[in-house]
């Protein structure tokens, strides 16, 4: 069992031990000097040497009113963002009020000690339970009663067109069921769109995963299809069925269903994470997720790459240094769409990072945006688009309606979601809508205006996916008459070959920019 550390800190001790699961450590910490026992280490206090021991489990932190440490703006920038809980009537001022704000933390009335356990237990979980999963779209199954007309766009969508009837009829049903842990709520979230009069709800079943019986049925009703719904499953883990019932004449489109163990109001994936939603009413989300650090600049932007469980995945880049940082991760179709989206989404990404830059007080430059593969294409494009000091790609795809239309000679049967992808951003999969989708790239990161930038590049010599990319990005870069100073090494290998040279090869490049742009004499005899 993986554990995680409790630590109050305030005057009076709670009595919250007794209520909190087998894999929390409770710990009090009255005082600054208070000493805390972590398994496998000496008793010392959390603020050793006035810094925060590195060596706590995933903690989360509790804090009462007149705890010693809210008088104290140093130590709580040491807290790590979105692991901060406050007693409500806990107030913060001056410095400490802008630190508490840019480390989001969470307000909870604690007179209520049963409720504060419950929000422990159910909603500020550990990372590692926060993947989503969805319902896969390889494996659905029309009524054969259904007379209307039936179109499979790949892993983008499902429509079907025609009467359905006049009262409720059973439509779509996803044969395989997703199983699910025991003793967690889930949100269900589908994306789906009816119109011309048709209506759709959905009906969940959950049988024990042991004997097969059913042994609970919810139902996500007509008029709440775009908030979705969350459930709570039994004590014992159980297999999730799910069935689309419809009514009336029109249309109805289904894309992705998504689920995931929920947070209930403090997230989705991630504790204070946020949806970012664009206009179109299906493949149009991506999830931000924003952590302060040590509120030093620079802010370094990453965007994680494909993956299908749905997550914020291949962040060690960052999330291992202590500077602010803010993670993207696209949940569309299989495992990622490229970030691309509608207008409105591609703004609101950019809008994220240029509140988040305001948030911290950085200027505009005071940035980093990296990522790898699908993260890289995305690194790129929104980099452009911006000014920063450093872009730190893996990798890079930047062609990519060429990376769908390799699948069929030079990679057949390897990534074939690339052809979702290429459909669902051109509308088909002919040549030109190959062009179009490369083009996309292009016509912006020409556009791009960079000052005093450092871009590190890390390419696969004989990279299967788009073996042009680097040697483009190559010739654009050193065409420029801006000022820009390209890094790059070439790896021996195809696209997938050789991720953890790479990866090291990324981060030595990434810490030069910091070391060379960042960091001040100050921080240098500070971290000796």
């Amino acid at each position: 069992m993986t554990k995680r550390d409790i630590i109050h800190f305030g005057p009076a001790p709670l009595a919250l031990a007794d209520l909190l699961p087998a894999d929390c450590d409770y710990h009090e910490c009255p005082a600054a000097t208070t000493a805390i026992t972590v398994p496998g280490h000496d008793p010392v206090p959390v603020f050793h040497a006035h810094r925060l021991i590195p060596f706590l489990r995933e903690p989360l932190f509790l804090i009462s009113a007149d705890a010693f440490i809210t008088t104290e703006p140093a130590l709580l920038t040491q807290l790590p963002a979105n692991h901060i809980v406050a007693d409500t009537p806990t107030l913060f001022a001056g410095k400490a009020a802008r630190v508490m704000s840019l480390k989001q933390v969470l307000l909870v009335d604690f007179d209520d000690l049963a409720a504060l356990a419950e929000h422990i237990t159910d909603d500020w979980f550990a990372s590692a339970s926060a993947s989503g999963k969805k319902f896969p779209q390889d494996n659905v199954a029309v009524s054969p009663a259904f007379q209307g007309q039936v179109r499979q766009t790949g892993y983008a969508a499902l429509t079907l067109a025609g009467r359905f009837g006049t009262t409720w009829q059973p439509l779509v049903s996803w044969p395989t069921p997703v199983p699910v842990a025991a003793d967690q709520n889930i949100r269900f979230l589908p994306e789906i769109d009816c119109r011309d009069g048709a209506r759709a709800q959905f009906i969940i079943g959950l049988r024990d995963h042991e004997t097969g019986q059913l042994t609970k049925t919810v139902t996500l009703p007509a008029d709440q299809l775009g908030t979705g719904l969350i459930f709570r499953v039994p004590a014992q883990a159980q297999d999730v069925a799910l069935q689309l019932l419809a009514t009336g004449k029109g249309t109805i489109t289904l894309g992705q269903m998504h689920m995931n163990r929920a947070r209930r109001g403090y997230g989705q994936l991630q504790v204070n994470d946020e949806r970012l939603v664009g206009t179109e009413p299906l493949n149009d989300t991506l999830l931000a997720y924003f952590d302060a650090g040590n509120l030093q600049p620079p802010l370094t932007v990453y965007f994680c790459n494909f993956n299908p469980t749905e997550g914020f995945s291949d962040a060690a880049l960052v999330t291992e240094e202590d500077r602010p940082y803010l993670l993207f991760t696209d949940p569309r179709l299989v495992g990622g769409a490229f970030y691309y989206g509608s207008a409105s989404l591609e703004q609101r990404v950019l809008a994220m990072i240029r509140n988040v830059l305001q948030r911290l007080d950085f200027g505009a430059d005071q940035l980093i945006m990296a990522g790898s593969a699908m993260g890289a294409t995305a690194a790129l494009y929104y980099g452009a688009q911006l000014t920063p000091a450093g872009i730190v790609v893996g990798r890079p795809l930047v062609n990519v309606g060429s990376v769908a239309e390799n699948l069929r000679i030079q990679r057949p049967g390897v990534f074939l979601e690339a052809a979702d992808i290429l459909q669902l951003h051109s509308g088909g999969t002919d040549r030109t809508a190959v062009q179009a989708l490369n083009q996309r790239f292009w016509s912006q990161f020409k556009q791009a205006v960079f000052h005093d930038l450092t871009i590190a590049v890390g390419y696969m010599a004989q990279d299967d996916e788009d073996p042009q990319a680097f040697g483009q990005l190559y010739a654009d870069l050193t065409g420029s008459t801006q000022a820009i100073q390209l890094v790059h090494k070439g790896f021996p290998g195809r696209h997938n070959d050789q991720p953890d040279e790479v990866a090291e090869w990324l981060s030595q490049e990434y810490h030069a920019i910091i070391q060379d742009r960042f960091t001040s004499a100050g921080e240098e005899a500070a971290e000796k």
